[in-house]
């Protein structure tokens, strides 16, 4: 077939070039390029598009993630202690909500942004669920240090309060060094 753009009397787009012997031109080697068969055999891409209830379904998932991980953190840093372990309960639910995300993400076959989403927020439920088992770990120390700071009234007093605190750590880890003055 012709090039239908070409100008009048013009065989571009014929596949053969003008001037050959017999007038008839010769093959152009543009085409023949384009009949032989690749160097790499490749496979036609067969990337399915994602699943739109799978989307949906992990959207859900991702959200319940957030809110139980925000639960847990809102329950760690503004609710007194025995109700601030309530906390790691909260984060552990919003891993688990975090795993099924990303195996839900997985199934739908969504864009590698919301598996990094996913991991980013499961590093930090991670680091969160550190800080907690802190402080379930210095419970008695923590709970001494609440009660001193619920009752300091000065400035003074709030010094005086993270002091002890910082002394009743050390002498549970003998190997941490001693708290520095003046801070």
């Amino acid at each position: 077939m012709s090039d239908p753009y070409a100008p009048p009397g013009s065989q571009r787009g014929t596949g053969r070039v003008p001037g050959g012997p017999g007038g008839d031109g010769v093959p152009d080697p543009r085409e023949r390029r384009r009949q032989l068969p690749p160097s790499v055999p490749h496979r036609p891409s067969e990337r399915r598009p994602p699943d739109p209830e799978g989307q949906v379904r992990t959207a859900r998932l991702g959200m319940r993630f957030s809110l139980s991980v925000l639960a847990g953190l809102v329950a760690t840093v503004y609710l007194p202690l025995p109700w601030s372990a309530a906390g790691p309960v909260f984060v552990l639910a919003g891993v688990t909500f975090g795993v099924l995300a990303l195996v839900s993400a997985a199934r739908a076959r969504l864009p590698w942004p919301s598996y990094v989403t996913l991991g980013a927020g499961m590093a930090l439920a991670g680091v969160l669920l550190l800080v907690q088992a802190a402080t379930l770990v210095f419970w008695q120390a923590s709970s001494q240090w609440q009660e001193c700071r619920d009752t300091a009234v000065t400035r003074a007093g709030q010094q005086e309060c993270r002091a002890q605190y910082e002394q009743s750590v050390q002498s549970f880890l003998p190997g941490m060094p001693a708290p520095t003055q003046g801070g």
